[in-house]
């Protein structure tokens, strides 16, 4: 698998990532594939975007088939991403244009990484509920302020209990 933004006209450079013989190749900012000639001609194409001259250009070879699954929402890019990890955690590293909306701050964190390890899941998520149980609101009215539409992706390091409290919540 090869990803690669070419920077917009990949016609006039596809011959140089094709010598990589990529099984699926990802091209962000890419022409449609009507505008493409291709010596090694891909055996499956999607290509999604709005503008002919840069959308999303997914290339498969061989035996591999490309299909987009029925969950596909062709709104989805407008739908902000709402990162829900700690001020730490998100200046670390963080996907590109996220909202920061933490649920714990860092010393909470540690608090219920703490319990977590010392006495078990249940008696975690009790403490998490105790420390961010007044700020429920401000959450929900900063989501609102970045999100009028009342959708929001939300992305957290762990996945799982931190994203299903947001969700109860919301």
């Amino acid at each position: 698998i090869i990803t690669w933004n070419c920077n917009m006209a990949f016609r006039k450079k596809v011959d140089q990532i094709l010598q990589y013989e990529p099984d699926i190749l990802i091209i962000p900012e890419c022409e449609h594939p009507d505008k493409l000639k291709f010596n090694r001609v891909p055996t499956g194409v999607i290509w999604y975007g709005d503008n002919p001259n840069k959308g999303l250009g997914v290339f498969s070879y061989g035996d591999y088939n490309l299909q987009l699954l029925p969950v596909h929402d062709p709104n989805l890019k407008t739908i902000p991403v709402v990162d829900v990890r700690t001020p730490a955690e998100f200046a670390q590293g963080h996907i590109v244009g996220a909202h920061n909306i933490a649920i714990f701050s860092n010393e909470e964190r540690v608090q219920v990484g703490t319990t977590y390890k010392q006495q078990g899941r249940e008696p975690a998520i009790l403490l998490g509920f105790d420390l961010t149980g007044s700020k429920w609101s401000g959450f929900i009215k900063q989501a609102l302020e970045i999100a009028p539409g009342k959708k929001i992706a939300l992305h957290c390091w762990r996945g799982g209990d931190a994203q299903r409290s947001y969700g109860m919540g919301a």
